[in-house]
């Protein structure tokens, strides 16, 4: 199982030796059927027998808690541990092809517990899982990140923005939804930005008098391990450069100016305001 996000060092450690492990139990015990092929779907857990837990030797699964993507599996992981009433909020998503190899659960422990060695690397890999599964939900609290920039010297721009006689039409809520959809798309535009799944992206574009100009806030949330600081970022330069293009035609001179992190909280570095 890994963690979705950035991890320590230590983390990482622990995810590489437990993913080693099944492939080891696993050897001389044959498979209780064929290889499995679920189809795509956002419960895989109902497709699976509850008397089977499977080996993953093809594509990605990912883990949701309370509807949030907290963890995902891939080839070598083993599925089916996560059932009862304690992972009734647990969804198991295959978003794209993978393949699954059976094993009867009974035989499974039989064979885990014949050996001493099996059975001290079956409780590594349980405590291992539960810390991992601790450490994800500790990390569930929200995580907020604000960048902003000044937009000078749009005189005759501002004029068609108060009027609202912008050729291209309305130039700030056109911005505000490019920002919106440029936080999103974050990681499609930078390299080495992972897909977030975010829980909030707010986009203001105000009218300033004391630059003059535009004034661009970006407010984004995620519920996860990771930062957000390039979703807020590149949401209000995608809003500046809009307004650029909405406005040139009447002013090619403007200036965008002042991009920055205003503030932050959450993570393992505390908070940070500017």
């Amino acid at each position: 199982m890994y963690l979705l996000g950035e991890q320590s060092a230590p983390v990482d450690a622990l995810i590489n030796r437990l993913q080693s492990l099944p492939v080891r139990w696993l050897e001389g015990l044959a498979p209780c059927g064929p290889a499995f092929e679920p189809e795509i779907s956002d419960d895989l857990m109902a497709q699976l027998p509850h008397d089977q837990l499977f080996l993953l030797t093809e594509g990605v699964i990912h883990g949701y808690i309370g509807g949030r993507a907290l963890f995902y599996w891939q080839e070598g992981d083993l599925l089916g541990l996560q059932q009862g009433d304690a992972w009734a909020d647990c969804r198991l998503r295959s978003e794209g092809p993978s393949r699954l190899l059976p094993y009867r659960r009974t035989e499974l422990f039989q064979h885990l517990y014949a050996e001493p060695g099996r059975a001290e690397q079956w409780l590594e890999y349980l405590l291992g899982q539960m810390a991992l599964l601790a450490h994800a939900v500790a990390e569930l609290k929200p995580r907020e990140f604000r960048s902003t920039n000044g937009f000078k010297r749009v005189e005759s721009g501002e004029v068609l923005i108060r009027q609202g006689d912008a050729k291209k039409g309305d130039v700030l809520g056109t911005a505000r939804l490019a920002g919106i959809m440029a936080a999103k798309k974050t990681h499609d535009l930078i390299p080495l930005c992972h897909p977030l799944l975010l829980s909030k992206v707010n986009v203001d574009c105000v009218l300033d008098d004391t630059l003059p100009g535009v004034r661009v806030t970006a407010d984004v949330k995620v519920s996860g391990q990771t930062g957000v600081e390039m979703e807020a970022l590149t949401a209000v330069s995608v809003a500046c450069l809009t307004i650029y293009d909405m406005l040139k035609a009447a002013d090619r001179g403007m200036v965008i100016e002042d991009i920055c992190l205003l503030e932050k909280s959450g993570g393992a570095s505390g908070g940070w305001t500017r």
